[in-house]
């Protein structure tokens, strides 16, 4: 990065996926977006220390917190990815993490990424699962679900809370961070207001928008 820097390389890149916050200082984050970095991902995947905890996740999450403050004030555009489902998660870790993504919005974090736990081969979390018979691999229909993402009620592994509480708390999450974002950054929404009025999307908030605007006036011409 440095060496970016030092040769002036003029290149732009990002950092796709989640990376440990505890790198992020405020140094890190000036010495990124002057490398031609315009893009950082965290990936806390819950608001719940105690879930965090369970599942050996080292994440503060003030530290994470101060390191997207520093992300944000030089310039970067921040995601964050959440997972929902994990296994012994609680309706109360659920709501932890519901007021982790307000002070996130807080914060300035601009995009939200929320997926469904998935056991991966080799992962401590698959181990237990299997050892506990809540995978079985009588076909290769768990690699294909797994693979594809497709979400079926014997894909979660949770049983304190119900897949339909999910397809909720999963819509909730989307307004509440979105809402909350527009709410502590108004010139969000009138920059949203605007693309989506002109047919374009800058972010995934607007492409959701626009896909259910088209898909209804789709409907209404049928």
């Amino acid at each position: 990065m440095i060496l970016i820097i030092e040769r002036k390389l003029g290149i732009y890149w990002r950092i796709p996926s989640g990376t440990r916050s505890e790198a992020i200082d405020e140094d890190v984050a000036r010495s990124l977006k002057e490398s031609g970095c315009y893009t950082i991902t965290y990936a806390p995947e819950s608001g719940s220390p105690r879930l965090l905890e369970l599942i050996h996740k080292k994440v503060k999450i003030s530290s994470m917190l101060e390191s997207i403050s520093y992300s944000k004030k030089h310039g970067l555009y921040i995601y964050i990815n959440m997972i929902q489902g994990l296994p012994e998660e609680k309706h109360i870790d659920i709501w932890q993490t519901a007021w982790f993504l307000i002070r996130c919005a807080w914060t300035g974090v601009d995009e939200l990424s929320l997926g469904t736990f998935r056991p991966y081969p080799g992962t401590e979390l698959f181990n237990r699962l299997v050892k506990k018979n809540k995978i079985e691999f009588k076909n290769d229909d768990y690699f294909l679900q797994t693979l594809l993402t497709i979400e079926t009620e014997e894909s979660f592994y949770n049983e304190n809370v119900s897949p339909v509480w999910y397809k909720f708390y999963n819509k909730f999450f989307l307004v509440l961070f979105y809402g909350s974002s527009f709410l502590f950054q108004p010139k969000k929404f009138f920059k949203s207001i605007y693309n989506i009025s002109k047919n374009r999307s800058d972010s995934r908030f607007e492409k959701t928008v626009l896909f259910y605007l088209n898909k209804a006036n789709l409907k209404a011409s049928s």
